[in-house]
C-alpha cells in the first residue's frame, strides 16, 4: 500500500502540474496565437450547425461517408484477414525505400487519420512537417556516408543518431524558450494575479483562477522536486531533469496543437539529457537509479496529459463551457485513469506473471540505461559533442522562429524541426505529405471555397480510421483474440 500511495501521489502531482501549465497558457495559444488544434476538428464538426435536426449536419454529408468508408473498409479487411486467411488484406504499409547506400530507411505508410488531420493545417505547416523529416534523414545519410561518429552510443527511444537526437532537443529548448518569451506579458500578469494583484477579471473565463492555478503549479513542482530528491537524485540533477521534462512535455503539446500529426515523440528523453549535460560523476549511482525509475512516466511519450488538456481547453473555449466544474472533471478523469491503469497493471502481472508480459520499455530499457551508465561513466569527452549539436539545434530553431515572425514570404514553419527525426515522424511523414498534397491541389484548382466543400471527406478519414480500429477492439475482446493488429495510429 505504501508504494501505491507514494507513486500515486507523485503521478497525481505530475499530471496536475501539466494541467496547470495548460490553464496558464490557454489564452496565448487559443485566443492570441489561434493555433489550429487539429484533434479538435472532429468533435467540433459534430456540434457544428444551427439547425434543429436530430442528426448533426456532418452525418448527413455524403462526402463525409465517402471519406469514412475508405479507411473503414481497409480496417475491416485487415481484421477479417486475421480471422479468415482467405480474405484478401488491403495494406497501407508498403515496402520501405532505402537511400544512401542502404544506410537510411524511409518508411512508406498511409494512415488516413493523419491524412485527415493534415488537411486542417496551413500548407506552410504541413509542408514543413514532412520536409524537415526528409532533411533529417538526409543529414543522417550524409553522416553515414562520411563515417561521422560521436563517442558512445545512441539511447533508446530517441532519434536515429546521437547528433540528431541532441539536435532535436536543442530545437525543443529554443521552441519552449520562444513560446515563453512571446507569452511574457501574459505570464507576468498571471504571476501578479497569484499575489492578488492585477487580475482585472481576465481569468473569469478560465476553468480555474490564475491565482489558484499558479499556486497549484508551484506546489506540484515543489512536491515533484522533493520526491525526486528523496529517491536519490541530487539537487542540480533534479533541476536539469525537471527542466528537460518540462521542455519535452510542453514541446510535444505544442507540436500536437499545431503540427497536425495527432501524436508525436521527442528525439530526446529527460534521463539521457540529464546524464549528458552533467556527466555521471555529478549524478552518482543513487541519482542514476532514480532516473531509471522515471522511465515509467517520462520515457515513451506519444502524447501527454498536457497535450490532452490543451485540446480539451480549446474545445470548451469553442463551446463556451468555461466553468470551474470542468477542472474538477479533469481531476476526476485523471484519478479514474490512474486507478484503472494501476489495477490493470497489477492484475496482469499477478495473473500472468510480469516476466511473461512484453518486456519492451519498462523495465528493460530503464535498467539497461542505468547499468550502462554505471559500467561506462559519462565524461566531458561524451558531453562536448552532444552539447555542440544541442546548440546547433537551438540556433537553427531560433533562426527559424525569427524568420517566421519577421518575413511574410518565408516558406518554412519552425514547428516541423523539433520532431523531424522522431520515430513517430518516420511513420507519419508520408501521410502528412499526402494530406498536404491533396489540400494544395484542391486549393490550386478550386480555391478556398473548395477547401471548405471537401472538408467533410477528411473528417471522414479521421472517423473511419478510428472507428475501424474500435470495432475490431470490441470484437477481439468479446472473442478473447490477441494479435489482431489493426492500426489506429502508427505501429
Amino acid at each position: 500500500l505504501v508504494p501505491l500511495l507514494a507513486w500515486g501521489s507523485f503521478m497525481l502531482a505530475v499530471f496536475l502540474w501539466m494541467v496547470a501549465t495548460m490553464i496558464i497558457l490557454r489564452r496565448p495559444w487559443v485566443e492570441r496565437e489561434r493555433l489550429t488544434f487539429p484533434l479538435t476538428q472532429l468533435p467540433l464538426e459534430l456540434i457544428r450547425g444551427s439547425d434543429e435536426h436530430v442528426v448533426p449536419p456532418l452525418f448527413r454529408s455524403g462526402l463525409m461517408w465517402l471519406g469514412f468508408s475508405i479507411p473503414f473498409v481497409i480496417q475491416l479487411t485487415r481484421g477479417l484477414h486475421h480471422y479468415f486467411f482467405f480474405v484478401p488484406e488491403l495494406t497501407t504499409l508498403f515496402d520501405p525505400v532505402y537511400l544512401f547506400r542502404n544506410s537510411v530507411r524511409m518508411i512508406i505508410f498511409v494512415n488516413f487519420a493523419i491524412v485527415g488531420l493534415s488537411y486542417f493545417l496551413s500548407l506552410q505547416v504541413s509542408f514543413s512537417v514532412w520536409f524537415f523529416h526528409l532533411l533529417a534523414r538526409m543529414q543522417t545519410g550524409v553522416f553515414n556516408l562520411l563515417g561521422y561518429e560521436i563517442r558512445g552510443h545512441n539511447e533508446s527511444l530517441t532519434g536515429s543518431s546521437i547528433a540528431l537526437s541532441h539536435q532535436g532537443m536543442g530545437a525543443m529548448l529554443a521552441l519552449v524558450g520562444a513560446m515563453l518569451w512571446t507569452s511574457r506579458d501574459h505570464l507576468r500578469h498571471v504571476f501578479r494575479a497569484a499575489w492578488g494583484r492585477d487580475v482585472k477579471g481576465e481569468d473569469e473565463n478560465e476553468i480555474l483562477s490564475y491565482r489558484a492555478t499558479f499556486w497549484l503549479w508551484f506546489g506540484c513542482l515543489v512536491f515533484i522536486s522533493l520526491w525526486l530528491l528523496a529517491t536519490g537524485l541530487p539537487p542540480l540533477a533534479t533541476g536539469v531533469f525537471l527542466t528537460g521534462s518540462f521542455v519535452i512535455f510542453l514541446a510535444i503539446a505544442r507540436v500536437i496543437a499545431q503540427g497536425g500529426v495527432g501524436f508525436t515523440a521527442s528525439t530526446m528523453l529527460p534521463q539521457p539529457f540529464t546524464v549528458y549535460t552533467l556527466g555521471t560523476d555529478l549524478i552518482g549511482w543513487k541519482g542514476l537509479a532514480s532516473t531509471g525509475l522515471s522511465y515509467s512516466w517520462a520515457a515513451e511519450m506519444r502524447t501527454t496529459v498536457m497535450a490532452s488538456t490543451a485540446n480539451g481547453l480549446k474545445l470548451i473555449t469553442q463551446g463556451g463551457m468555461r466553468s470551474h466544474r470542468v477542472f474538477w472533471a479533469i481531476v476526476l478523469a485523471i484519478v479514474t485513469g490512474m486507478t484503472v491503469a494501476t489495477w490493470t497493471t497489477l492484475h496482469l502481472n499477478y495473473t500472468y506473471g510480469g516476466i511473461n508480459l512484453r518486456q519492451f520499455g519498462v523495465p528493460t530499457i530503464a535498467w539497461r540505461f542505468v547499468e550502462d551508465k554505471m559500467l561506462n561513466p559519462i565524461g566531458w569527452e561524451h558531453i562536448q559533442p552532444r552539447l555542440m549539436f544541442t546548440a546547433i539545434g537551438a540556433a537553427v530553431m531560433a533562426g527559424l522562429v525569427w524568420l517566421q515572425h519577421h518575413l511574410l514570404w518565408w516558406p518554412l514553419h519552425f514547428i516541423g524541426l523539433p520532431i523531424a527525426d522522431s520515430w513517430v515522424m518516420g511513420w507519419a511523414w508520408f501521410s502528412v505529405l499526402i494530406g498536404w498534397g491533396l489540400k494544395a491541389i484542391i486549393l490550386r484548382f478550386g480555391g478556398t471555397s473548395a477547401v471548405a466543400v471537401y472538408r467533410p471527406i477528411f473528417v471522414g478519414f479521421v472517423a473511419g480510421q478510428l472507428m475501424g480500429g474500435a470495432v475490431w477492439m470490441v470484437v477481439d475482446i468479446l472473442l478473447g483474440e490477441t494479435g489482431n493488429r489493426v492500426y489506429i495510429g502508427v505501429p
